[in-house]
């Protein structure tokens, strides 16, 4: 992420992840089609072991105080973490691929924010580069 590559995909996964998912909902009613949309998303297909992994991460950064140390370590195994996820092959040859990766990112990130300090420079640059 550092070398911006991942910047437009993270920019796309953000202004896509509102879009419904069920187009094709043929029958289904409006009330239907918004509570398939709410629901949470299953075990990511295109990026298997994922979000365990991004699990992990957090679950060992609630462990410890909120501190810019824990921040820091954190944000650097997410981005080590992405970054691996992101530059399989799978990443170039399949755009869902890499907007799956972002999204689970993304949901993760959201989730650790609470256990993260600003005073860490990292914490504001893995946000910033989430939300482009």
């Amino acid at each position: 992420m550092a070398d911006g590559k991942g910047d437009a995909a993270v920019a796309a996964a953000g202004a896509g992840a509102e879009a419904p998912t069920g187009a094709g909902a043929g029958g289904r009613t409006e009330t239907e089609s918004m509570a398939q949309s709410q629901r949470p998303a299953s075990p990511a297909p295109g990026a298997p072991g994922l979000r365990p992994c991004l699990w992990q991460l957090e679950t060992e950064l609630r462990e410890q105080e909120v501190s810019e140390v824990s921040s820091l370590n954190y944000c650097r195994s997410f981005c080590q973490t992405l970054l691996q996820y992101a530059s399989n092959k799978n990443a170039s040859e399949h755009m869902v691929y890499l907007l799956e990766v972002y999204r689970l990112a993304i949901q993760s990130f959201a989730s650790a924010r609470p256990y993260l300090t600003t005073e860490c420079e990292d914490v504001l640059l893995v946000l910033g580069r989430l939300v482009l």
